[in-house]
């Protein structure tokens, strides 16, 4: 039985002890090393913060900045979150670790976005778009991402082609990142023809996939590869388009175990790493931007933004929530 796993972190973050709970997962980017988000302005950092308990975020998800008031992620982020709990969703930017996330000015969200034929047992078409409920404070149109055409595929889509993947978490299995440090690493085109054997799912021209390399250094006692991985899920995939850092993919999917180079039988994995295409949902995506359709979700009236109070079953709701993008095939 293979199994594919959506790339969600659920963390409880503390002001005065910093820390990530630690549940049996895997919550990095495999072979990172540290990258400062001021090279990546359009990077968006997705987390619960509630009033009843001040001082404490959960981050789960990674995104990037449309425009003031909108932020690009994955549909499995932010799908099956209730309207009462749209409000404590928040977004931060220009964060580099977990203590820049307590201290950053979040803004929260108003409205989600994502197709009406998003499927979350396969993760067909896993785009989503969310409508904060003001501008972020810092913004400026540096941090406006720049989103690939589909013009631009043919360019992008050859093995020769390297790509950066970013995100917060892990140097390896074995090495923690307790402050969740901003991490960058690249990645190279896997065909869609060599992609589909992997798994033994149909890769479309809406998916983009990456093979993985060694790291340098490499990560001690592994044979792993650069990847995605838990937590890393809604990021943007990075192509430098003459110069330009241009957003291509989503961070949707992957195998169990990040950045593993070979199957089970010993045979090399064709890929690392999937990822929604931009350029098959730009027209969507800006559709969303501009509310030409009702949102999927949309923040209960009134609600504040306390969310509620987090309860044990609150929690626990977390939880499920980061851990449950998992599809068998």
């Amino acid at each position: 039985m293979k199994t594919l796993i959506g790339l969600l972190l659920s963390v409880l973050l503390y002001p005065s002890t910093l820390k990530a709970e630690e549940v049996g997962m895997t919550p990095y980017i495999v072979g990172g090393s540290d990258a400062d988000v001021a090279n990546y302005p359009f990077m968006a950092s997705l987390m619960f913060e509630y009033e009843s308990t001040p001082g404490i975020i959960y981050p789960f998800c990674g995104g990037s900045v449309l425009d003031a008031t909108h932020i690009l992620t994955a549909a499995h982020c932010v799908y099956g979150t209730a309207s009462f709990q749209v409000p404590s969703m928040k977004v931060a930017i220009g964060v580099n670790n977990g203590q820049d996330m307590l201290m950053a000015q979040k803004v929260a969200v108003k409205n989600i976005y994502y197709p009406s034929d998003y499927n979350d047992s396969t993760l067909v078409n896993d785009v989503a778009v969310l409508e904060l409920s003001q501008p972020l404070p810092t913004y400026a149109l540096v941090n406006e991402v720049t989103l690939a055409s589909s013009g631009d595929e043919a360019l992008y889509r050859n093995e020769t082609e390297d790509f950066t993947i970013v995100g917060y978490g892990r140097l390896g299995t074995n090495q923690k990142n307790p402050n969740l440090q901003f991490m960058e690493a690249t990645v190279n085109y896997a065909s869609a023809a060599n992609c589909g054997k992997w798994q033994g799912i149909t890769i479309t021209d809406k998916l983009i996939c990456t093979k993985g390399k060694a790291p340098d250094p490499p990560i001690s006692d592994s044979n792993l590869v650069t990847a995605t991985c838990q937590g890393d899920s809604g990021g943007p995939l990075v192509w430098s388009d003459n110069g330009v850092k241009t957003q291509i993919g989503i961070v949707s999917f992957g195998p169990s175990i990040c950045g593993q180079p070979n199957q089970s039988n010993g045979d090399p994995l064709a890929a690392q790493s999937v990822f929604t295409d931009v350029s098959q949902y730009k027209d969507w995506i800006l559709q969303a931007q501009r509310g030409e359709f009702a949102p999927t979700t949309s923040a209960t009236p009134n609600s504040g933004s306390s969310g509620g109070a987090l309860t044990f079953g609150g929690l626990l709701a977390l939880y499920i929530f980061g851990f449950s993008r998992r599809k068998l095939s």
